[in-house]
């Protein structure tokens, strides 16, 4: 019950935009303010500011959290003035506000840099370090997700197995640095040469592989063929003796499961690789 409420929750503050955002905030700054005047001065609601401040931090930006940690810093100290609390000293008052937008800001950058830190962790998850394209779990969990919209919507999707014939001799020969800048040149020419929508992985070593969304048998074919052409091309201006051997697989009905397909377009491209290198083999899953 509280994990699906707690899902609820963040559901909805991640649909918001930019300007809702910051609507819904500065409502709960209100809000809190008016609980806090209403409360009286004996209790104290500070903390309940930390609400408001850590939403705007988390779903917006450190600039927000700011905003937000001078605004509830203002409400408290307009709200201690209207309750009628008396000071000993006048300057008491402005410094108790001080001491609590202080405070505010400290745990506006607290949740800011936490929120930063964890954006790069889930970058660096799903991203192959070396190329900067997706790595093999993040890839395997978007084949996973267009096998289900291809089980709701009957859209056909295509996977495509790529690898690099003759890699291990450029590494034996010309070392380890320019195999290194040979991956990376194909990778930005895969990301360069197919579409947005599409996902680009290295799945380790010498092995890429491309997931093409709605694309059917024909589209397919004429893209993966545009993109060999221009993989060697790169590779003969560069001297580099490798080419490509690619097992492609268009599923016009959904797979029983990714690990199906991926052994489909694994086993043809090894086909290829058997039969002299450098070409596309191609199926059909109807």
């Amino acid at each position: 019950m509280y994990h699906r409420g707690k899902t609820k929750i963040t559901d909805f503050l991640g649909s918001l935009s930019e300007t809702g955002i910051v609507t819904f905030c500065l409502s709960l700054v209100f809000l809190i303010g008016v609980g806090d005047y209403l409360a009286g001065p004996e209790l104290s609601s500070s903390i309940f500011y930390v609400v408001p401040l850590a939403i705007g931090t988390w779903y917006g930006n450190k600039r927000l959290g700011v905003i937000i940690a001078l605004l509830s810093a203002v409400a408290w100290l307009m709200t201690d003035t209207l309750s009628g609390r008396v000071y000993s000293h006048p300057l008491i008052l402005y410094w108790n506000g001080s001491v609590r937008l202080g405070l505010f800001l400290i745990i506006g950058l607290l949740f800011s840099g936490y929120r930063t830190q964890l954006t790069i962790e889930e970058t660096l998850a799903h991203t192959d370090v070396l190329t900067g394209v997706c790595n093999r779990r993040a890839f395997y969990e978007k084949i996973e997700r267009e096998i289900d919209r291809s089980q709701r919507f009957g859209h056909p999707f295509t996977l495509a197995y790529i690898d690099l014939d003759n890699f291990k001799q450029v590494n034996d020969t010309l070392g380890h640095h320019i195999g290194d800048a040979l991956l990376k040149k194909v990778a930005q020419l895969m990301e360069g040469n197919t579409r947005k929508t599409d996902v680009i992985t290295r799945l380790g070593g010498d092995e890429f592989a491309v997931l093409m969304v709605e694309t059917g048998y024909k589209a397919a074919e004429d893209a993966m063929e545009k993109l060999q052409t221009r993989l060697l091309a790169a590779m003969k201006q560069k001297g580099w003796p490798v080419t490509f051997s690619i097992g492609m697989v268009t599923c016009e009905k959904p797979p029983g499961s990714m690990q199906e397909v991926m052994s489909l377009a694994d086993n043809l491209m090894y086909s290829v690789k058997k039969s002299g290198k450098n070409r596309i083999a191609r199926m059909k899953m109807a």
